[in-house]
């Protein structure tokens, strides 16, 4: 089962490697992390996002809440948060006969074109099941590059 951790702790050097380091000793695949300031100045929120049993959620939120900084911590499943990721999409080269279909493509998948300079960037905030259709969606036109963000979770 799919767990998005919310961890917040001091924002002090090592603290990331702690974490992260503990999903490594118990040979846990993070798949996705993301770390930011929060509300609360000296704070951060790490967003982890596994696939682990409930077992073994329990297990790491309790080793978690052990490392010193760690001041709160909570896990959730899908329908008990709201969750977003970013991704930007450059395309190879796409001719003047295909940019209408393409446009049309971006509409469909709720998306923004971010630059249409030397070369078009596509935009989209989405969850994970989003990007990953839109990016099927421009396979057709080339992909020169594909970067996506870390999930971001908030509790509903």
């Amino acid at each position: 089962m799919k767990y998005t951790i919310l961890a917040f702790s001091e924002n002090n050097p090592g603290v990331l490697y702690r974490i992260s380091d503990l999903f490594l000793k118990r040979n846990i695949n993070i798949e996705s992390l993301t770390v930011s300031e929060t509300e609360t100045l000296g704070i951060s929120r790490f967003t982890i996002y596994v696939n682990v049993d409930e077992r073994t959620i329990n297990t790491l939120t309790k080793q978690l809440f052990r490392i010193i900084e760690v001041v709160d911590i909570y896990y959730f499943q899908d329908a008990d948060i709201l969750f977003k990721e970013i991704a930007f999409i450059k395309l190879k080269k796409v001719t003047s006969d295909k940019i209408q279909y393409l446009k049309t493509i971006v509409v469909n998948n709720n998306a923004t074109i971010a630059s249409e300079k030397t070369q078009i960037v596509i935009e989209k905030v989405g969850t994970e099941k989003e990007v990953d259709a839109l990016v099927k969606d421009l396979r057709t036109f080339g992909i020169a590059e594909f970067i996506r963000s870390g999930r971001i979770a908030i509790k509903k």
